[in-house]
């Protein structure tokens, strides 16, 4: 079938907002996990911003939208080029052609986009669909981040190599997990991450964590070796997806081990001392956002959460620009 692409406009919100929740649906299908939530007006609103922006499009079969790609623009999007991150409700396709949906879109967007020196293209899409992950992959994206969700159960029962203990803490005790954090910032410079944020003093990172748990519903965990922090995990009600909003689910957002303590259960011991709080407190969902190139915490995530989306990501090279 040959589709027809015309720019997004207000007129075709409606039918977009109808295409990706019928990929919704699948995902819900597919990983019972996965909460449906009925939040038409958040994607309303946030669809119609995304359309305003110009960088969207249609594609059109007998004057039917059968699939959209719309995105905000970004400075220095993961280097020092421009480009687009797509989220997750700024894309959908029906089922029927999705492939060659996707490729007819992607081919006229990413043309329009490289004109504005928009060169770095970012994804957020729902990963059960293989087929889909196919088509972007042999369009040049690979995975850099994944959401993934959980159950509150305790984890099946593991050995621990070591006599820790792990708390619950306050503000007053953030100095104990200083050097966990700049270790943290380290680990994410090397391969195969090779993420490069800005660096921060211990100044910073007190004053970053004291903000953070002082927001309400923010939880912070830390094990001990004999007095002496050895990994943290922190919890709290939002994480990068919209789904994970739904009000039965909290979302892990930082975690880190000591090196000469990972392979001994530490993180093990910490991930199923959050679950036990919250099964308490009458959550039944947890959530973790994780980068898929840091090999160690992907490793550990994906034996205890299944993946919902992947957020794919191609750098083109940049000096088509010349």
């Amino acid at each position: 079938m040959n589709y027809k692409i015309a720019k997004a406009e207000q007129r075709y919100l409606q039918e977009c907002i109808s295409i990706f929740y019928e990929d919704y649906n699948e995902v819900c299908q597919s990983n019972h996990l996965v909460p449906r939530l009925e939040n038409n007006d958040f994607i309303t609103s946030q669809l119609t911003d995304l359309i305003n922006c110009g960088l969207g499009f249609v594609a059109l079969l007998d004057d039917k939208v059968v699939g959209y790609i719309t995105g905000w623009p970004v400075n220095e999007f993961f280097g020092t080029a421009n480009g687009v991150f797509v989220p997750l409700f700024g894309h959908g396709a029906v089922k029927e052609g999705r492939t060659k949906i996707y490729q007819s879109l992607y081919s006229y967007a990413s043309e329009m986009w490289v004109e504005k020196e928009l060169i770095n293209h970012v994804i957020t899409m729902f990963c059960v669909d293989k087929e889909c992950i196919d088509s972007w992959v042999l369009l040049g994206f690979g995975n850099r981040c994944n959401d993934a969700i959980r159950n509150t159960d305790a984890l099946p029962e593991f050995k621990v190599c070591g006599n820790y203990s792990v708390l619950k803490v306050d503000k007053v005790h953030i100095s104990d997990i200083i050097e966990l954090c700049l270790q943290d910032y380290r680990h994410f410079k090397k391969a195969p991450a090779f993420m490069v944020g800005h660096d921060k003093s211990e100044e910073d990172i007190m004053k970053d964590f004291k903000e953070w748990l002082s927001q309400d519903n923010h939880h912070l965990w830390v094990a001990y070796d004999d007095g002496k922090a050895i990994g943290y995990m922190r919890i709290q009600e939002t994480g990068e997806s919209f789904i994970s909003a739904y009000s039965d689910m909290m979302n892990i957002t930082g975690a880190f081990v000591d090196e000469k303590y990972r392979g001994k259960g530490v993180s093990k011991i910490l991930l199923d001392n959050i679950l036990s709080w919250l099964k308490q407190k009458g959550y039944y969902l947890c959530g973790v956002d994780y980068e898929s190139i840091n090999v160690t915490g992907s490793n550990f995530w994906n034996k205890y959460f299944k993946p919902y989306t992947y957020t794919m990501v191609r750098y083109v090279d940049n000096r088509i620009l010349k």
